[in-house]
């Protein structure tokens, strides 16, 4: 059993933006990546700070170079089961079977088959997605300590908005870990 203390969900633009910020303030975590991320079919024309169109792979490369950059573990592991175990979150898949304190689900337009928790859900809000999971403000479900961002929260699926609520989730559940607010604020280095 591999135990760590926070476990994403989902390796798409909220994902891995989670994944990001939650180890740069040097949160254990392991994102889970099954690479079905509809990145894959993205051409994105409207992201700030990018010039030009950029293709869904693309962008998914460079957050994931961030991810390596702060040393977020990724697992290309697709989830099987979610669950609960002795007040933690147990997650299997195929290959193993890890603990963790806290879970960012961050799942986009795909189905929540694994999900095997008692979890408030409602129709999806957007027309290509069945399911969404009504969160708090700081994007907890009706679960303790079970979080989801992004698509499956309800959120539109523009990858700057994706990109953004799983940072915003990720804040939260860094805040909530260290026991104060988290500010994540690089500034230039004085010359």
């Amino acid at each position: 059993m591999i135990e760590t203390s926070v476990a994403v969900v989902g390796g798409g633009a909220s994902g891995l933006s989670a994944a990001m910020y939650l180890a740069k303030a040097d949160v254990e975590t392991l994102t889970f990546d099954n690479d079905k991320s509809v990145l894959h079919k993205a051409y994105i024309k409207n992201y700030p700070g990018k010039v030009e169109p950029l293709t869904g792979i693309t962008l998914r490369d460079e957050a994931r170079s961030l991810c390596d950059q702060y040393n977020a573990k990724i697992v290309s592991e697709a989830v099987e089961q979610l669950t609960t175990q002795d007040s933690k979150f147990l997650i299997i898949t195929s290959e193993n079977s890890y603990l963790s304190d806290y879970v960012i689900l961050a799942t986009g337009q795909n189905p929540l088959k694994f999900l095997d928790i008692d979890v408030d859900k409602v129709d999806g809000a957007q027309p290509f997605v069945k399911t969404n999971l009504p969160v708090s403000a700081q994007g907890e479900t009706s679960v303790p300590n079970l979080f989801a961002a992004g698509v499956v929260a309800g959120h539109p699926s523009q990858a700057i908005v994706a990109a953004g609520d799983g940072a915003r989730v990720a804040v939260h559940v860094i805040s909530r870990i260290k026991g104060e607010y988290w500010v994540d604020h690089d500034v230039l280095p004085k010359e």
